[in-house]
């Protein structure tokens, strides 16, 4: 069920958002993006987590999250069963005005070349801005991080200081010698529009000075007469908007109302992030499958610049966002590993339908769309957060059946999820399973590992029947070809 409306109204429908994620016991996410990795990142099996996390950090300053789906689960104790609602966001830094930011972000063929194939709308993306979609979840608005919506806001107070200064300035600035036949030109536009029929006019300054020069100077020349307001048209063409009153409070009352008008505006602008800070101010356990990439663009995206150092890193996450579970760690760890031998999403979700797991029962509100749990719907992301959080209630429900006495079923404050949260799974590192954002990570033994020079003409198979007699070997080139 899809029921559109306009950016206006997601004020109101935030109220559902907001309402279901005060109310929640858990919420699962998952984001699909631009792009995973420049091609200058090089992943090591024998990174340290600071280096891994240097290298996404780099990763996720490129790229755009461009959907970000969330599933809200509610468990009912009388029922004993969990209520889900999906919601899933096109976004787009699309600036409001000028003076928000213009935001740049690389695209990867493959990352698009897939999302096209899973049916991704980028015409709902780049192009249907203020359309919103929101009752099953489906949006697409803007967003501001919180600096930049301060700075903006700074930027509109001092508009309205200055518009309020000009309305009833009695000395004007000077006039610079070149501006004086502009000066002159706009003044008669403006006598001549208080002599017709017209009740409105456009004027089209060319650059910033001559709007200054209307606004400060030809403005308050006309006093009360004429009211003169900043617009911009459908082609993103700034332009000033002139009309009549001869009554002084009633314009008083317009640069009122256009006050109003501009902050409600900023208001619009801040979009999906509104619903990042209420995430970050419920405390609420946030669950993702592999995660990191998603935590990494969220705080990026919608918090605050990732900082470069790692520890900082750790303190930011853990300030936003203070309670985190990665369902990909909590598969490959014991005693769940043991019953699994494939870990993405959708393998997880097939290997969990079976015994020993059992699957939890699920149920939608109305107004939400029904999942069902064939994977048909895997890689749209409010789906994917769904299958995320099915798959974590169904893993805790088996830790809590594993224990003497069992116990069951397992909510997301249990002290048996202890050792998952706040761990993130780290992808391709010997030794270092996942990063620990309230502590060190594991120090893996690396009395394997050789630093070796050759000489430069060697080829990689030299190196391997060099070491194939020990075992299995994995080489990694760091490009320094001196013998």
């Amino acid at each position: 069920m899809h029921v559109c409306v306009c950016v206006s109204d997601f004020k109101e429908k935030l109220e559902i958002v907001s309402k279901a994620i005060s109310e929640c016991s858990f919420l699962a996410i998952d984001g699909e993006f631009t792009g995973l990795d420049k091609p200058n990142t090089q992943i090591h099996d024998f990174d340290t987590a600071e280096e891994r996390y240097q290298k996404h950090r780099e990763d996720a300053m490129e790229f755009l999250l461009m959907q970000l789906g969330i599933c809200i689960f509610h468990f009912d104790e009388e029922q004993g069963k969990y209520t889900a609602r999906t919601f899933y966001f096109y976004i787009f830094p699309r600036p409001h005005n000028k003076q928000a930011p213009n935001a740049r972000f690389l695209c990867q063929s493959s990352s698009i070349d897939f999302m096209a194939a899973q049916g991704f709308d980028f015409n709902k993306l780049f192009k249907d801005g203020i359309t919103v979609s929101l009752v099953s979840g489906e949006t697409c608005i803007p967003y501001l991080l919180p600096s930049d919506e301060q700075k903006l806001r700074e930027s509109l107070q001092q508009k309205h200081q200055l518009s309020d200064a000009s309305s009833n300035q009695r000395n004007p600035p000077k006039i610079p010698v070149e501006y004086h036949k502009f000066f002159k030109d706009v003044c008669k536009k403006v006598e001549e529009f208080e002599m017709s029929d017209l009740e409105v006019m456009s004027l089209f300054p060319h650059n910033r000075n001559e709007r200054q020069l209307i606004l400060r100077n030809v403005k308050p020349r006309f006093a009360t007469r004429i009211q003169m307001e900043l617009k911009t048209d459908d082609k993103k063409v700034e332009f000033i908007a002139v009309s009549k009153t001869t009554d002084p409070e009633d314009a008083k009352r317009k640069l009122e109302e256009k006050k109003a008008e501009d902050f409600e505006q900023l208001d619009d602008a801040v979009g999906i992030s509104k619903v990042i800070r209420m995430i970050c101010q419920s405390g609420k356990l946030v669950v993702g499958h592999n995660m990191l990439l998603d935590v990494l663009h969220i705080l990026h995206q919608f918090i605050s610049p990732l900082p470069e150092d790692y520890e900082e890193f750790k303190g930011m996450t853990k300030r936003h966002l203070p309670r985190l579970l990665d369902t990909k760690l909590m598969a490959k760890m014991p005693p769940i590993k043991g019953h699994l031998q494939l870990f993405s999403l959708d393998d997880l979700l097939k290997s969990l339908q079976s015994k020993p797991f059992v699957m939890p029962d699920v149920v939608f509100p109305e107004d939400f769309p029904s999942y069902d749990n064939s994977g048909e719907q895997l890689h749209q992301s409010g789906y994917d957060a769904y299958i995320t959080g099915l798959c974590f209630i169904t893993m805790a429900n088996y830790l809590g059946s594993a224990q003497k006495p069992p116990q069951g079923p397992v909510t997301p404050d249990s002290p048996l999820l202890q050792d998952y949260v706040n761990r993130l799974f780290l992808m391709r590192i010997y030794g270092i399973p996942y990063m620990d954002l309230t502590g060190p990570e594991p120090v893996p033994s690396r009395d394997h590992v050789f630093h070796i020079r050759f000489p430069s003409e060697w080829k990689t198979l030299d190196i391997i029947r060099l070491f194939s007699p020990f075992g299995r070997e994995n080489i990694i080139n760091n490009n320094n070809k001196s013998g």
